[in-house]
């Protein structure tokens, strides 16, 4: 929001913050930790569908999707042991990355 401001003549003024963000890709999933599933909810980013990479604590990707739409389920219990993982979800040219942990 712009927000008025005096200067030293005591003019009034606007402060801008800078140009607004469009677009803004915003990631929300949960549970966090999870046992079996993950919800995945995709917010911005544009029209293009997303996809996903999960990867270990030592990098190793061990999950992949393409062509998640913005509200999803992964179903990942049986294949994950208990730990740490990060959650990458691409949309064009934007990233985001969370933390999960899974635990039964």
């Amino acid at each position: 929001d712009n927000e008025p401001a005096e200067s030293k003549n005591g003019q009034v003024s606007l402060n801008n913050e800078g140009p607004a963000v469009v677009n803004e890709l915003r990631l929300n999933a949960y549970p966090n930790p999870f046992a079996d599933k993950i919800h995945i909810s995709i917010e911005g980013g544009g029209d293009e569908l997303s996809h996903i990479n999960i990867y270990n604590v030592t990098g190793q990707l061990i999950f992949e999707k393409y062509g998640i739409g913005d509200e999803e389920d992964i179903m990942l219990g049986a294949i994950l042991p208990d730990g740490i993982y990060f959650v990458k979800i691409s949309k064009g040219e934007k990233n985001k990355v969370i933390r999960m942990i899974k635990a039964r």
